[in-house]
């Protein structure tokens, strides 16, 4: 097992997990998901619990998983924002007026490469 490679999600990526698959299907992704994360492998910035927070209603599965497995959650360093931003800012929504996890997650998968670590795709 290589344990250098680690995968940087987004919100997205927990919402196709719900529109994409049966219930038995999810039950085992966020499984082996859980695993990952567990093990250090699978990361994602405080952005995105904040997105999937931000809805009203009752929690749903994506949300409930993420609640559960917070040590997966690692901010990005602030000294790379300006950079990302400079690069692929129009990954920003800016009529938005809550912030966007998507730069984040890009400058947590650039710190985690130039830290050594492998990304998976």
């Amino acid at each position: 097992m290589n344990l250098d490679l680690v995968w940087v999600i987004d919100t997205s990526s927990l919402l196709a997990i719900k529109e994409q698959c049966s219930p038995p299907e999810a039950r085992a992704a966020y499984k082996l998901m859980t695993r990952l994360v567990e093990e250090g492998r699978l990361l994602w910035p405080p952005q995105v619990e904040g997105e999937l927070t931000r809805y009203e209603g009752d929690p749903d599965e994506p949300t409930e998983w993420i609640q559960k497995n917070r040590q997966g959650s690692c901010g990005p360093p602030l000294d790379l924002m300006p950079e990302v931003m400079a690069t692929a800012g129009a990954v920003q929504d800016k009529k938005k007026l809550e912030e966007d996890a998507d730069a984040y997650v890009l400058a947590l998968a650039m710190h985690m490469q130039r830290t050594g670590r492998k990304l998976a795709w």
